[in-house]
């Protein structure tokens, strides 16, 4: 055991009960009465874990139904790591562009958000209408990334569509797995930085076998989409 690290149980024991929120709540002054930092805890809480959890999952069966796209995937950790035994850094998911090509397609076709609600701040001039000041308007992101005309044969899996010469040809808003603008996801860089650590942790080691169609998969509706249909993949030593 090295010097200065304790055993795994007293580790465990000591860390029994604790709370992370309420740690963080402890420790933080209070403003004023009404400051809603607690708001902001509690978002960066649940959507840095129900969101990337649901994404990473249907990210591990899409790679499983689709073995030629994860075997490019691995070639491409062979080039950018060299050696796989040594540790995955921030320069090293970088570079990985195919990688970050494969799940933005997958957050097209299983994005984690369904839908944003923003208000318009003045009046928006639209073909046919105007949209009053302080309208509410719902983005529905998830039927964004279906749009034929950005994206044809959209319930097909092509991680090609993000290539860069791809998304040249698109507007910038016409796929928003994060939101846009000021407003737009606090965890973005986060999540993606997440999702591909853990994918080349897991991709370096392991194949990946769906035993679940992704077609099979149903889903329920709510802030953030759940999957219902139990996933079940195997892992096979490379």
């Amino acid at each position: 055991m090295r010097k200065g690290i304790s055993p795994p149980d007293q580790y465990n024991e000591r860390l029994a009960g604790i709370n992370l929120l309420d740690v963080v709540y402890d420790n933080l002054p209070v403003i004023t009465e009404d400051h809603d930092w607690r708001h902001e805890l509690g978002t960066l809480a649940i959507a840095g874990v129900d969101t990337i959890h649901e994404a990473l999952s249907l990210l591990l069966v899409t790679l499983g139904n689709y073995p030629d796209v994860q075997n490019k995937v691995f070639m491409e950790i062979q080039e950018v790591m060299g050696d796989l035994d040594r540790d995955v850094t921030v320069k090293d998911t970088n570079a990985m562009t195919y990688l970050n090509q494969v799940i933005l397609e997958s957050l097209r076709l299983n994005g984690s958000i369904p839908a944003i609600i923003r208000k318009a701040t003045k009046d928006i001039k639209l073909v046919g209408c105007t949209l009053p000041a302080g309208s509410r308007i719902i983005i529905a992101l998830q039927a964004m990334g279906f749009d034929k005309e950005q994206f044809p044969n959209p319930k097909q899996f092509l991680p090609e569509r993000f290539s860069p010469e791809k998304q040249k040809e698109r507007h910038n808003y016409a796929f928003l797995p994060f939101s846009a603008g000021p407003r737009n996801c606090i965890g973005k860089s986060y999540a993606m930085l997440m999702m591909k650590t853990v994918l080349v942790h897991v991709l370096r080691r392991l194949r990946v076998t769906s035993h679940t169609k992704l077609s099979d998969i149903k889903y329920d509706l709510k802030v953030v989409l759940h999957h219902t249909t139990p996933i079940l993949v195997s892992f096979h030593p490379r």
